[in-house]
């Protein structure tokens, strides 16, 4: 495998103190690879009608949903998003490419955490040619759903894996448990185990404005109040904020209604 990280940086913008941070622990904790960014100037957006109109949409991170893929399976290598803090040498995984890591909240294989393969890789080819026969939209309820983790966990699904917290061999893959890429956030801030090599810290610029709101009150008082408890406190505030407080407190009210209902049915 090419000892090389790819990440994307489309927009323009100058890179994000998390960004930063990101990239310096890379040069610690994988030592002898290039890091090399991927943007406007040197990788051909408009050849996929995807990120063609993902960038069109100002939607920079659903351009690098399908230029990562694009990437992999020419070069190979490393793809980590920029929110990826390398916090202990990966180098005893190289001996398992193709590797990549769940994410713990959505029990999907994601490439954000990281994805390791060799060029032309039979399954980020298949999530190449999915993303150049689909047709984008900035509807948040597609968005949504087409998320690049849904995309890549539906190609790994096919040969094996399964949507549960645990290392998995199948195939030629390895996949490694939320501990390792994507350890619990809550009471005390990141839950570290010996066998953690990241922790992430997402950005959520794709996610619908009302939702950030959520993301914000969890990510601020989980290591004080816990993750749970920041999670109802998110909500509560995102669909008060969204609804004003006749219509958010009657969402409230109806989610409450069905998390009690799919309760006693259990």
């Amino acid at each position: 495998m090419e000892k090389v990280i790819h990440y994307c940086w489309f927009g323009g913008n100058p890179l994000s103190e998390t960004a930063v941070k990101s990239l310096a622990s890379w040069e610690k904790f994988a030592p002898g690879f290039e890091v090399k960014q991927w943007n406007e100037d040197n990788f051909d957006f408009a050849s996929c009608s995807w990120s063609r109109d993902a960038y069109t949409a100002g939607l920079w991170a659903f351009v690098s949903d399908y230029v990562r893929f694009k990437v992999l399976d020419e070069y190979g290598g490393i793809y980590m998003d920029v929110g990826s803090e390398l916090i202990r040498d990966i180098s005893p995984l190289l001996k398992s490419v193709p590797f990549t890591a769940i994410e713990e909240s959505s029990l999907t294989a994601t490439t954000g955490l990281i994805v390791a393969v060799e060029p032309h890789d039979p399954v980020i080819q298949a999530c190449v040619e999915r993303y150049e026969s689909m047709v984008f939209s900035s509807d948040p309820d597609f968005l949504d759903k087409i998320t690049v983790n849904e995309v890549f966990t539906a190609e790994l699904q096919k040969i094996g894996f399964e949507r549960v917290n645990k290392e998995q061999h199948f195939s030629d893959w390895l996949v490694l448990d939320s501990k390792a890429f994507n350890p619990v956030y809550g009471l005390g801030g990141y839950h570290i185990k010996r066998e953690t090599y990241s922790i992430h810290r997402s950005s959520g610029s794709w996610v619908e404005p009302k939702y950030r709101i959520k993301r914000n009150v969890v990510r601020k008082c989980s290591p004080f109040i816990g993750r749970r408890l920041s999670q109802i406190l998110g909500r509560i505030l995102m669909e008060l904020a969204d609804g004003g407080l006749a219509v958010g407190t009657k969402k409230i009210f109806g989610v409450v209604r069905e998390k009690i209902v799919k309760g006693e049915k259990s």
